[in-house]
């Protein structure tokens, strides 16, 4: 079988791209895939998994990856992609006549606007030196003034989580994501603002996610005080295996992030694995999220309390026109293994073709 490495500062399982790409590709290519140890490993059968070390401070295990991806790309003879970290552009630098594809999920959404500068001054600098590079969006790519013969679109996807077509006589929300930076609290206001309006509406919220600075707590209160007990459930982390029946509950899904420069071009993964398990969408109206979003599977909205109650407004008056099989439709060529087999095996066998042997 053709060779792949694939080098990751991301420990596997935790991100839904990397552990779809290998579930597709593993009967194709013989992968080996580097990246960080975690107390809850996930494995994958077929697939060579090296976990090194963990070390808590983020710079620490990025100057490690690089060192132990040295080692590894010394005398890797196949495709290698990698996963942009920090030190991906030395690696490509130290190793020119290999060739490698560069993989861009994102731009920094961090808070600290220094950060978020000096994160994404490396992906330009990262992005000038590698053979080939995948990016997430067509507005990434325009941001990073790449050309088209120097880059794939490699777009978010997903499996279906759920598929059970559940009916609207209760309109039954659903958030799952991280709550940092995210403005949730914005969604929990809308309700209470449609209850405020419709108070003998039948409505219920489920947020699943947590974040780094106290947020869960912060949004509990909220509801507390709100009085929404009841109605905004907040269920903390949980593990993506565990998703389902949320999923087989629910019949709108909430993709909300901010309408700042930074969210614009960054698709939330929750807008494709909701539509694509049937859920119809509430979304605010990024660049990407317009891209996929559509009368027949949402609604796009600006990032507002108001806003978000209108929607649900909206949501109320026209339940008979939503169909959960034209919501799962409406996005079925991104449905991971179309998404693999399309997109990302024709440039890993593209460049395994060139690669020196």
């Amino acid at each position: 079988m053709k060779k792949l490495l694939i080098i990751n500062l991301t420990t596997f399982g935790r991100l839904t791209d990397s552990y779809m790409w290998c579930k597709y590709l593993k009967d194709k290519f013989d992968i080996t895939l580097i990246c960080p140890d975690a107390e809850s490993r996930v494995e994958m059968d077929g697939v060579k998994i090296k976990f090194i070390h963990s070390f808590k401070n983020r710079k620490v295990q990025e100057v490690y990856l690089f060192l132990i991806s040295l080692l590894y790309c010394l005398n890797f003879k196949g495709s290698i992609l990698i996963v942009y970290f920090r030190h991906a552009a030395w690696l490509k630098r130290i190793f020119t006549r290999k060739k490698m594809i560069l993989d861009i999920r994102t731009f920094s959404v961090h808070r600290s606007e220094k950060f978020r500068k000096v994160f994404d001054q490396g992906l330009f600098a990262a992005s000038r030196v590698y053979d080939h590079v995948t990016v997430i969006s067509n507005g990434l790519r325009d941001k990073l003034d790449l050309p088209c013969s120097k880059t794939t679109i490699l777009p978010l996807g997903s499996d279906p989580i759920s598929s059970i077509d559940t009916s609207f006589d209760q309109l039954k929300l659903l958030y799952v994501g991280i709550l940092s930076g995210r403005n949730i609290e914005k969604t929990i206001t809308g309700i209470k603002y449609f209850k405020d309006r419709y108070p003998n509406s039948n409505i219920t919220y489920d947020i699943v996610g947590d974040g780094h600075y106290g947020e869960l707590e912060e949004l509990r209160q909220l509801v507390t005080n709100l009085g929404l007990d009841g109605t905004v459930m907040l269920h903390g982390r949980v593990p993506y295996i565990d998703l389902k029946p949320f999923f087989d509950r629910s019949n709108i899904g909430v993709s909300f992030v901010p309408k700042t420069d930074f969210y614009q071009f960054q698709p939330p993964t929750k807008t494709f694995e909701y539509i694509i398990s049937g859920l119809y969408t509430i979304a605010t109206s990024t660049y990407c999220n317009s891209e996929v979003v559509n009368s027949d599977n949402g609604i796009l909205i600006d990032d507002s309390s108001e806003e978000f109650a209108n929607a649900l407004v909206s949501i109320s008056n026209n339940t008979v026109n939503i169909d959960h099989n034209k919501i799962r439709e409406s996005l079925s060529s991104y449905k991971w293994k179309n998404i693999v087999d399309g997109t990302l095996c024709p440039v890993i066998d593209n460049w395994y073709a060139k690669s020196v042997i």
